[in-house]
């Protein structure tokens, strides 16, 4: 492999491999509070119409989903940047939003898993 070739399972490129690694920094806060407000939607209904509890469960899922997912594409980027990019400070830059995405994922997953096993263990009709 040559030195000008991208890197295996990186397409795109820095600047676009940036831009997602800011997402993955900013959207797990922005998914969990959509999340929230989807479930208060469907807990209205829930207790309302006297549907079973099982309905919440799918926004959890696909919003732990899509942190997940956020997560492990900052996590690539924590340990090394694969890019040969021509500026050092580029490249710490670049493992910085990295660590950062995977602690936003990190922890707004575990906010999302903790809202979760209260929708379980609790009647959401209270």
């Amino acid at each position: 492999m040559s030195d000008d070739s991208e890197p295996v399972g990186y397409s795109g490129s820095p600047s676009r491999a940036y831009s997602l690694l800011v997402f993955a920094v900013i959207l797990p806060p922005f998914l969990m509070m959509l999340g929230m407000q989807i479930n208060y939607i469907i807990n209205d209904q829930i207790c309302r119409n006297g549907w079973s509890r099982v309905w919440l469960h799918p926004t959890f899922i696909v919003v732990l989903l899509i942190i997940v997912w956020l997560g492990r594409y900052a996590l690539r980027y924590w340990p090394d940047d694969p890019w040969p990019l021509a500026d050092e400070s580029d490249r710490s830059i670049h493992r910085f939003t990295g660590l950062l995405g995977v602690g936003s994922a990190a922890l707004f997953g575990l906010i999302v898993i903790a809202q979760w096993l209260a929708a379980v263990m609790l009647d959401p009709c209270l």
